[in-house]
């Protein structure tokens, strides 16, 4: 198992570091050579425009070809004719073009000369794009374009690694999904209907198991059947001295429960062999439930036969005193709660059988409920009662189901 569970978290590391390398190239694409390209060639075409262009040139031939026209024109009227303003004039523009053309060559070589820079450094540039390993480009990537990057595939690598490893995160999933009520997405509605309410029995059913198996460990650690039975044994010889025609009678031990809040588990199987362990009752039901309330023992030789009483003084619905008041439960009831000295209750030992009077009139089911108080001091019941109590009273959940 343990193998198999170090070979499933190797597959899942692949898998991460798959998707790594899937979010370096995607981090990488933002200086891809495809995206910079046209706009290089866009510089390049402008900076050839420029020095193809020979603008600045010629006009620089055109000042000069005036330039030389009117010398030769001054040159000719000085021959014919005398000395005036026309020469002065002439040798002014000569000037003043001479000056022009050079301050049209000087612009032109500067243009020329940054357009060779111009394109110096597009050709650096392309270069690097070109031929840069992936490795490099990051470079130019932003750290918050980075973590953008990578905050998608480590997620979810954590998510598949902890899925794995943690041995209750496939029950979180599930407890998860199944709070999910109804999901709605375009055309399309899953509800939860029944599924919601299978987690949640399932749920408690693993939970009472557990509560179970703690229970069951310390009944066999503290050796309680035996004390039953030895306390039962001291009852089997009261009823043949007191009550001789009385056979079908059982006995169980009810502590609190660990689960529910103001509830009593059943600790053992009934003896004779009956009802299972490992049921619970609400400490607002029936005698038992009053008894426990009141913390004091307490017997009932017969079911009274008015469903209001029963429902008023047992806690019982109307159902349940119907069912009681027509025979249909057990009509003979003692009721021994346990106390060590004054402390809260520990336990209860639950007499019944299934006619009224079974134990006697109420002054013999009393001196019986006394008999099994006393039997209970004498085997010890009470004192591993106390143990069981003390050292699982710090893990019982005690779920409150009504409000208080």
């Amino acid at each position: 198992m343990v193998h198999m569970k170090r070979t499933w978290v190797y597959c899942y590391m692949a898998v991460l570091t798959l998707l790594v390398v899937g979010a370096f190239f995607q981090a990488g694409r933002s200086v891809q050579p495809d995206e910079l390209l046209p706009a290089l060639n866009g510089i390049d075409e402008a900076t050839a425009e420029i020095q193809r262009s020979g603008t600045p040139t010629t006009l620089g031939d055109s000042v000069r070809g005036s330039l030389l026209a009117l010398q030769s024109d001054v040159v000719g009227g000085q021959k014919g004719e005398a000395a005036g303003p026309l020469p002065r004039l002439s040798r002014e523009m000569a000037v003043a073009l001479i000056t022009r053309e050079e301050e049209v060559i000087r612009r032109s070589l500067r243009v020329a000369i940054l357009a060779s820079e111009i394109s110096a450094r597009v050709r650096l540039v392309r270069e690097r794009v070109g031929t840069s390993p992936s490795s490099n480009r990051l470079v130019a990537v932003s750290v918050k374009e980075l973590l953008i990057a990578f905050a998608w595939p480590i997620s979810v690598g954590f998510v598949l690694v902890y899925l794995l490893a943690s041995e209750r995160a496939s029950d979180r999933l599930r407890q998860f999904i199944g709070s999910v009520k109804s999901l709605k997405l375009p055309g399309f509605e899953f509800v939860v209907g029944d599924a919601l309410k299978q987690s949640a029995e399932e749920a408690f059913r693993i939970s009472r198991e557990q509560v179970k198996n703690d229970f069951d460990t310390w009944v066999q650690r503290t050796d309680i059947n035996a004390a039953l039975d030895r306390i039962l044994n001291d009852v089997r010889r009261w009823i043949a001295e007191n009550c001789a025609g009385t056979e079908n009678y059982r006995c169980t031990v009810h502590v609190p429960d660990l689960l529910f809040a103001d509830s009593l588990y059943q600790l053992t199987d009934y003896v004779p062999p009956g009802n299972p362990r490992g049921r619970a009752w609400s400490v607002r039901y029936g005698l038992m439930g009053r008894q426990w309330r009141l913390a004091e023992s307490g017997q009932s030789v017969e079911i009274p036969p008015e469903e209001t009483v029963l429902v008023k003084e047992w806690g019982m619905t109307r159902e349940e005193a119907r069912r009681a008041s027509q025979g249909k439960t057990s009509q003979s009831m003692i009721c021994v709660v346990l106390k060590p000295a004054n402390r809260e209750p520990v336990g209860m030992v639950y007499l019944d059988a299934s006619v009224p009077k079974a134990f006697g009139d109420e002054q013999k089911a009393n001196e019986l409920m006394h008999l099994i108080e006393e039997s209970c001091h004498r085997h010890g019941l009470i004192k591993s009662l106390s143990e069981i109590r003390d050292a699982l009273r710090a893990k019982a959940p005690l779920i409150r189901i009504y409000a208080t």
